[in-house]
């Protein structure tokens, strides 16, 4: 299938099942979509739980969509940390897969025919909205004062409360003083052999934009045992962590990806 071909299996208002492997959070971004389109009445659309047939799945962050006699997936896990056989046979079984972090070169590992369905993602960054069954309510709250808080307070009712698309995105001709210009790159690093490249970059990249950018960058890595010994100068303040404060804090904000979006 080409990108013709997807879009003509969208033109009118077609039946869309989308179909939820786990309730990854990863996942969520897609989900918003599908209910976006949905709202706009571009698609009449509904939600399955297949959960109970999770081990027919390489990894629980997919979501499938099934329109149009096509089954299209989306693989949302972060890089190609999955049995490449079983996500061969699972690939063979779609009409399309779209794949998040997607690498050329991590593809070779797989036959050509199953590459051939292979498309990469795009952007990707956390968003939801009041219906989406991912994560409907706030995350956990481990901090019990907190937790009270919480139950006092009345849940948001409006979209406008959610980190939804439209605070996220704005048309690419806006433009902003330099004197203005905030950029924000928070980020973690990872145990394991497997990925010093990815700390590497991650480290690399914190340090440029503070040298760079010394007075517009705010930013750095979790504080973990692991940050504490590579590179304790970088580790950010907890304050920063909080997502509350992101859309207060920026203009620009990068991802882990290394993209860029204008808030």
């Amino acid at each position: 299938m080409d990108a013709g071909s997807v879009e003509s299996l969208f033109a009118g208002y077609p039946d869309v099942r989308l179909r939820l492997v786990s309730r990854s959070a990863h996942t969520s971004q897609v989900v918003t979509g599908f209910l976006m389109l949905a709202r706009r009445r571009r698609i009449a659309l509904t939600i399955e739980d297949a959960g109970h047939r999770r081990e027919e799945y390489p990894h629980p962050h997919l979501v499938e969509a099934f329109v149009g006699g096509r089954r299209i997936a989306f693989d949302m896990l972060d890089g190609y940390n999955f049995d490449v056989v079983a996500a061969a046979a699972y690939i063979r079984g779609v009409d399309l897969y779209f794949k998040r972090s997607c690498s050329t070169f991590r593809n070779g590992v797989f036959p050509a025919e199953v590459r051939a369905k292979i498309r990469p993602l795009g952007f990707n960054y956390h968003v939801t909205c009041p219906e989406n069954p991912i994560n409907p309510a706030p995350v956990e709250i481990k901090s019990l004062r907190k937790r009270l808080i919480a139950l006092l307070r009345p849940r948001p009712a409006e979209e406008g409360e959610y980190f939804t698309v439209e605070k996220f995105e704005c048309g690419a001709g806006r433009r902003v003083a330099a004197k203005r210009l905030k950029i924000l790159f928070l980020t973690r690093l990872w145990e394991g052999e497997q990925n010093r490249a990815i700390n590497a970059m991650r480290i690399a990249i914190v340090r440029a934009l503070g040298e760079r950018y010394p007075r517009n960058f705010t930013g750095g890595v979790t504080d973990t045992p692991l940050a504490r010994a590579l590179c304790p100068e970088l580790i950010v303040a907890e304050k920063y962590t909080d997502r509350a404060r992101y859309l207060r804090l920026i203009i620009i904000f990068i991802t882990n990806g290394c993209n860029s979006i204008r808030a």
